[in-house]
């Protein structure tokens, strides 16, 4: 008789993976919970570097780089998933804060315990979102890798130079999230939809004084006969698209340095100092921002591939979802010191920081003297 794990242990309590799990899950959402205002301001602080780093990106002399145009993309993903953080922090407390104010005054309304439609729906879609631009944001990084190593390695190919051209890094970045959206949709179709869940009025208030349906996401019944196939797809998209450059970025990696030593040990026989200093710069920031990369990503890569085999335990799943929200602090990580690799390697990059702001402070402070000679004169 032929039987899986999965089908042996009909009762998941039983199951010892799932039990064992359960005690991680549990010891993670409690960790979660005692961190979440250190988790909040780590994801405030990133959000306000990479806020300042993305005005200094999208200035028109680092947008003929197509690193750049890249790491715009980049940046702008980064920015969500922190931004998401902020939000939700702040939607709960405000939510839990209305939420006790309703139940202890008297003839309270329902309107603030329920969800109405639109609030359900716009939280399913800023999840949608942020699953989209996080896997855009890891793939944009292999890409800018990748595309540098080609560059370089194959330096004499003219059919290479297309991948240094801004507008192909603008095609890059709009095919991959594209792409990214159309795995998310089809996941999130197949497993989610928002239904009325009813007036529960008596369990917070004595006498309401309006009535509003609440909204629930539950899972879908579009596939219900193939529900097993539709979560495993959901599981296995995911943690796929994040396996893969977790597994490509160390071989880039490796392949950028050798890149570096060979431009190096070329450079003596080279008549043009200058252009292969500013090329041995720009192939160090690359290659230094896919090794941070590699250790941002990889963790998450391996535990959504690890989720795919048991894709009908509540508890390993739980514990999955517990450990992506304590990886996504090494992407916040990851992009605030990609701030200062450019602040550090870039030139380019300083000098287009020192006019940005230099000019600001300049142009206040004529300002001020204009007003001052006014008010003597």
């Amino acid at each position: 008789m032929k039987w899986t794990f999965n089908e042996y242990y009909d009762n998941e309590e039983s199951d010892p993976d799932n039990a064992k799990f359960k005690e991680l899950s549990e010891k993670l959402s409690g960790f979660l919970k005692l961190f979440n205002f250190y988790i909040l301001m780590f994801a405030l602080s990133g959000f306000l570097i990479n806020f300042v780093h993305f005005i200094i990106i999208t200035r028109r002399p680092l947008r003929t780089n197509s690193v750049y145009v890249l790491m715009i993309g980049i940046t702008s993903s980064d920015l969500y998933t922190m931004f998401d953080i902020i939000y939700v922090y702040i939607d709960s407390k405000i939510s839990i804060s209305t939420q006790n104010n309703k139940i202890n005054s008297f003839g309270c309304d329902v309107s603030g315990v329920s969800n109405g439609f639109i609030y359900v729906l716009c939280g399913l879609l800023m999840n949608a979102l942020g699953e989209i631009l996080r896997r855009v944001s890891t793939w944009l990084a292999l890409f800018m890798a990748l595309f540098r190593f080609l560059i370089v390695q194959y330096a004499m190919s003219s059919k290479l130079d297309i991948l240094s051209t801004p507008k192909f890094a603008i095609k890059t970045i709009i095919t991959t999230f594209l792409i990214s959206s159309i795995i998310t949709t089809l996941a999130y179709i197949g497993q989610f939809s928002i239904v009325d869940d009813g007036l529960r009025l008596h369990d917070y208030c004595d006498k309401p004084k309006e009535t509003q349906h609440s909204y629930v996401v539950v899972n879908s019944r579009i596939f219900d006969a193939y529900w097993p196939i539709v979560v495993m797809y959901s599981l296995m998209s995911d943690g796929i698209t994040k396996i893969i450059p977790a597994v490509t970025l160390p071989f880039l990696t490796i392949g950028l340095i050798r890149c570096i030593r060979a431009a190096s040990s070329a450079r003596r026989h080279l008549s043009s100092q200058q252009r292969n200093s500013t090329n041995d710069r720009s192939i160090k920031l690359v290659a230094t921002m896919t090794v941070l990369s590699m250790f941002a990503e990889s963790p998450s890569g391996i535990v959504h591939t690890y989720q795919f085999f048991y894709y009908d335990h509540s508890s390993i799943i739980a514990s999955v979802k517990s450990l992506d929200k304590l990886f996504i602090n090494l992407a916040i990580l990851n992009a605030i010191v990609h701030c200062a690799i450019n602040f550090g390697m870039s030139t380019q990059y300083n000098e287009v920081a020192k006019k940005l702001f230099c000019l600001k402070i300049i142009g206040r402070s004529e300002v001020g003297s204009v007003e001052t000679a006014y008010a003597l004169a």
